[in-house]
């Protein structure tokens, strides 16, 4: 299905992101003590959108405003490129609840 792809690009990017080295995961309220565990756990996002099966819960907890990405935003500076992907997700999820 289109609409899984397109989640699925949204979680790789995120993942992308993610990756940033400069990323600091000390020192702040986050659902995620390393970006190693951040990174498991968009994969695990990743093979459920793939299997078709994503947790829209989950997803929609992933990208809120007050969610541990947005304390990783908060902690690091880098709000643009955060803000582009929640963005792009909350498209995404308005047009597949839409359907």
């Amino acid at each position: 299905m289109e609409a899984y792809q397109e989640l699925v690009q949204i979680l790789e990017d995120t993942k992308e992101w993610a990756l940033d080295n400069s990323l600091n995961f000390d020192d702040m309220y986050s659902d995620w003590s390393s970006q190693g565990e951040l990174l498991a756990q968009l994969n695990a996002h990743i093979v459920d959108a793939r299997r078709e099966t994503a947790d829209f819960d989950k997803l929609s907890m992933l990208y809120a405003p007050t969610a541990g990405l947005c304390e990783i935003v908060a902690a690091n500076s880098s709000v643009n490129s955060y803000m582009n992907l929640a963005a792009r997700f909350d498209d995404w999820h308005a047009s597949v609840n839409r359907s």
